[in-house]
């Protein structure tokens, strides 16, 4: 079997006999012992996609608690920026009415000059959904579909439990 490693500027082919290979581990411990041929951060992308069979977007997930959500009457001041810059967070939810109508980033928010406008001005997509339980492989299939970097992640009953961003699954698995 042979296994094909991209890189930006090389592509490098480990010939693995099948026989030989019979678990993830053993893949892995492969990886790590080619320092020769694939750099270290190479062998911790390839570690990170081997653990992407039981990493689910509940574990990479901001937890509702910690994300920052804006109401959509708000009026954007400067004071409100530097609050929002000193969050360190990118991306806020907008709520209406306690409900959750799009989201918001910081920099929509200063690079677009919006001192004095309301928040809802600047609100874009409802993210899409996935469950708590998908893999983060589908994760990414679902940023790929929906053509976003943002996901809400919902429980088994639809309550939204936290919000998922490209970035964070990238970090987990190690490919970021």
């Amino acid at each position: 079997m042979d296994l094909v490693v991209l890189t930006k500027d090389k592509a490098y082919e480990l010939r693995l006999k099948i026989r030989r290979v019979r678990t993830r581990r053993e893949l892995g411990a492969i990886a790590k012992n080619s320092k020769k041929i694939i750099s270290e951060k190479e062998v911790l992308a390839i570690e990170g996609l081997l653990k992407a069979h039981s990493v689910t977007a509940k574990d990479a997930m901001i937890p509702m608690k910690k994300v920052v959500m804006i109401d959509d009457g708000e009026v954007i001041t400067p004071k409100l920026m530097d609050e929002l810059y000193h969050t360190s967070q990118k991306v806020f939810l907008v709520k209406s009415d306690g409900e959750t109508v799009g989201l918001t980033t910081l920099s929509d928010i200063v690079d677009l000059r919006a001192d004095g406008k309301k928040i809802k001005k600047f609100t874009r997509f409802l993210p899409g959904e996935i469950r708590d339980t998908a893999l983060v492989l589908n994760c990414l299939n679902k940023f790929a579909e929906d053509n976003s970097s943002v996901l809400m992640v919902v429980d088994e009953k639809g309550k939204q439990i936290g919000l998922l961003r490209l970035e964070d699954v990238l970090k987990r698995l190690k490919l970021a």
